[in-house]
């Protein structure tokens, strides 16, 4: 919300003035380049549906803007995420638990993301998740611009 007068601005300036014009999602995303689908809320939510292309768009939009979304950041909250799915999974049959023990905020998406993958799947894209974060941050040598955040969303497609 902060940058929001510095990118409406020079959106207006390129639409031009009027009084029937009316910013659209299209108009941002064209002359803005931001578009609401490409965040890590989406890529969490692409993962819990397991919809493979819609979390390969995201992944090679959110490397595209790494300055906005640092890949750290992004594993961050994959890891996050995956462990309240594992603890959801331990739950299942009581969702209200789930709802207590992860919070409401995100419950649906761990529950979907645990219905969606086996307990064995969920650890191991654990696993894969804190292996990839060692990696960004130089360990074996391994650098963060080398397709780590591809590299470990083709291994959760299909863990």
């Amino acid at each position: 919300m902060s940058n929001l007068p510095f990118s409406i601005a020079p959106l207006v300036l390129t639409i031009g003035p009027g009084e029937n014009t009316t910013i659209t999602i299209e108009h941002i995303e064209t002359y803005v380049g931001i578009s609401k689908e490409y965040n890590i809320f989406s890529l969490i939510d692409a993962i819990s549906h397991r919809n493979v292309p819609q979390m390969q768009v995201i992944a090679t939009n959110l490397v595209a803007n790494a300055k906005r979304e640092p890949l750290v950041k992004i594993l961050v909250f994959l890891t996050t995420h995956i462990e309240r799915s594992i603890v959801a999974q331990q739950h299942l049959r009581q969702e209200s638990v789930i709802k207590k023990v992860i919070g409401y905020y995100g419950a649906d998406e761990c529950i979907r993301t645990a219905k969606n993958y086996s307990a064995r799947g969920l650890r191991k894209i654990y696993s894969l998740l804190i292996m990839t974060d060692a990696k960004s941050k130089g360990y074996m040598g391994a650098r963060a611009d080398e397709g780590l955040l591809h590299d470990v969303i083709a291994k959760i497609a299909i863990a």
